[in-house]
């Protein structure tokens, strides 16, 4: 078994659950893609409009109870007001994130696609779940936040520029998403007692007409996934013990033969 002590939460708020010391999807691809950055990575805000997009869809479409208390939809069209400085001012007073009405018209355009194409999988699933665990190769604590957990499948919702497939591959790869999938899947089927749950990606574009598209992965992608994964929670065991690196370090380079010739 791959993950062990696995419990599954629901209910946790989103502040709760980054409070967590253990070990996420997020911090793993950091890892492969460059653990001398990750120290920095982890002490930085991420936060993009695309991302703020996605949150305000996931918010929409995951736990629309909750949007009122997350969320102070100002009614100014610019960020250059100073109405719009007031609102952000009062939204930070209530523990809020203070959007505009134009961000918040072209969510719910999201959800509603979403919605259309994705009904019967969101009724069929829990939403906004965390599990917990530990790695049993290495004994670091691990946690993961699935948009939605069924009986046995679970999956993610993502906007997306391009939700086809292949153009939805190619972000696959640069975002490593075969990670997430392994990853979520993996301490999935351990959470509900199964061999292998299958994870699905609910893709809804950011452009009209918002097409979606469903995606999981081929065996040997999400393999690619695993092994990924696996290698970089040994490196995270080995640099939280001893230390992140700080440098590179010193040494003689080599061309790459199309770098000569």
């Amino acid at each position: 078994m791959t993950f062990t002590d696995t419990q599954i939460h629901e209910g946790m708020a989103a502040a709760d659950y980054f409070a967590l010391d253990a070990v996420s999807r997020s911090d793993l691809a950091q890892v492969v893609k460059n653990p001398h950055r990750f120290k920095h990575w982890k002490a930085t805000n991420h936060s993009t409009a695309a991302m703020q997009l996605g949150s305000l869809v996931h918010s929409l479409v995951l736990t629309p109870e909750q949007f009122v208390a997350e969320y102070l939809v100002s009614e100014e069209d610019s960020r250059r007001t100073k109405a719009w400085k007031a609102d952000t001012e009062q939204a930070a007073i209530e523990g809020r994130e203070c959007v505009l009405r134009s961000d918040v018209a072209e969510a719910l355009a999201i959800e509603d696609a979403a919605n259309s194409e994705f009904k019967s999988l969101f009724a069929s699933a829990r939403k906004e779940v965390v599990i917990t665990g530990t790695h049993a190769a290495t004994g670091m604590k691990v946690k993961a936040r699935l948009d939605l957990l069924g009986d046995a499948f679970a999956a993610d919702l993502k906007t997306t520029k391009d939700a086809s497939s292949d153009g939805f591959a190619r972000s696959i790869g640069a975002f490593r998403y075969d990670i997430q999938a392994a990853f979520y899947g993996d301490m999935a089927a351990a959470a509900l007692g199964l061999d292998v749950c299958p994870f699905w990606f609910a893709c809804v574009e950011t452009e009209p007409p918002y097409l979606p598209a469903l995606w999981d992965l081929t065996d040997a992608w999400v393999e690619n996934g695993r092994s990924s994964y696996e290698s970089a929670l040994e490196t995270y065991a080995i640099y939280q013990a001893k230390g992140w690196p700080t440098s590179y370090g010193r040494g003689t380079l080599s061309p790459k033969p199309w770098m000569i010739g």
